[in-house]
């Protein structure tokens, strides 16, 4: 049961990590997502959900290298 917490736990987490990255901190990582409209962004939510730790680390590195 304390598995299925943690699942939980971290697809909410990953949900809510979602909606900033797709509305902004996306294009600071893929220069590419530019132009893209609401349709694509809805195509890759789950994708966000489940690999946010990834994309975090990679938004993360991003700000740092344009420091």
């Amino acid at each position: 049961m304390i598995l299925l917490y943690l699942i939980g736990l971290y697809l909410i987490a990953g949900a809510l990590f979602s909606v900033p990255f797709l509305s902004k901190w996306i294009y600071d990582v893929d220069e590419a997502a530019h132009g893209t409209n609401w349709t694509f962004k809805l195509a890759i939510f789950p994708g966000c959900v489940v690999l946010w730790p990834s994309l975090l680390k990679k938004y993360i590195d991003t700000k740092n290298n344009k420091l």
